[in-house]
């Protein structure tokens, strides 16, 4: 009987406990997408990042039909990879995308060069930066 008394209070413990944790992506609206993305990248040191954004970006046209899907409807493609992605943490994404990994991801040597192309672009703008400093 006594052991009743506490279940309310053992019930809003694990409420709270739930409620921690890693922050998770959110499709409820664009905004709120936008959002938990933001969160999810602001945590995460480079390395964790550049693994979290390649899978996300796996994941989402991994949840396409195809080529002619891309073309003909990418807000579609851009919908249906965030409901691939709705509910997960960013170990999740990355999880979900080691799914994926037996299969050849063709985009990879773009995504490789795109990545670089990034990388030169923010180099070049820091160093104007300086210059103009």
């Amino acid at each position: 009987m006594r052991a009743v008394r506490y279940l309310p209070l053992l019930a809003l413990l694990l409420f709270l406990v739930g409620c921690g944790g890693e922050p998770r992506l959110d499709n409820s609206s664009e905004e709120a997408f936008q959002k938990s993305m933001e969160r999810i990248r602001g945590g995460l040191e480079a390395e964790e990042l550049e693994k979290f954004n390649r899978a996300a970006v796996r994941v989402t046209l991994s949840s396409s039909v195809g080529l002619q899907e891309i073309a003909n409807d990418p807000e579609a493609v851009y919908r249906r990879g965030r409901e691939a992605l709705d509910g997960k943490t960013a170990a999740e994404v990355i999880a979900a995308e080691a799914e994926l990994a037996p299969f050849e991801f063709a985009a990879a040597p773009a995504w490789d060069a795109a990545s670089a192309a990034a990388e030169e672009v923010k180099a070049a703008e820091a160093e104007k930066k300086e210059q103009i400093n």
